[in-house]
């Protein structure tokens, strides 16, 4: 079975690229993000989330979905270091290295962009530098003044037992 977490990307020789598959959109604190609609199974209220021991850093612990219980990542912890401001919704995802489903605890799903009308464009190095390499596929700016990360899902889940670095430039440690 073959899972397709990121979005799929038209690239016209002559037209800038543009999205193929629409966009969920998530928002942790002031920040919008972008996770490929082929990789969300469903939004969901925050249902209780039980603590297990020793998680890895972003998985804050486990809940029952539909019969079944799933681990779940505070995206925000995984994103920004720190956990979801006011965590009101879980995204529910495949993984796709395991294609087991992985929630995702964000403040709230914004909405979606559908592909008619969105542009991609190269992240820029302010945007570049707030995440790890590799984890940003793009951006995309719907309306004036909102950007729109578009987040590289297997990037973000691979080796989600490991904390996210701290070497960005942000982060470096006072001497």
């Amino acid at each position: 079975m073959s899972i397709q977490a990121e979005p799929t990307v038209r690239m016209d020789s002559d037209a800038p690229p543009s999205l193929v598959e629409p966009v969920v959109i998530v928002r942790l604190g002031r920040t919008e993000y972008g996770i490929a609609i082929s990789a969300v199974r469903e939004v969901l209220r925050t249902p209780y989330i039980t603590r297990v021991p020793l998680p890895p850093p972003a998985v804050c612990g486990a809940a029952a979905v539909r019969g079944a219980v799933v681990p779940v990542m505070d995206l925000g912890i995984r994103l920004l270091g720190q956990p979801a401001e006011r965590p009101g919704c879980l995204v529910m995802v495949t993984d796709p290295h395991s294609g087991e489903p992985v929630g995702l605890l964000v403040d709230t799903v914004t909405g979606m962009i559908d592909p008619d009308g969105a542009e991609l464009r190269e992240a820029p190095p302010e945007v570049e530098a707030t995440l790890p390499p590799g984890w940003i596929l793009s951006v995309i700016s719907p309306q004036a003044g909102r950007l729109v990360t578009v987040l590289h899902l297997t990037a973000v889940l691979a080796r989600h037992s490991e904390p996210a670095p701290t070497n960005f430039p942000l982060l470096k440690e006072r001497g």
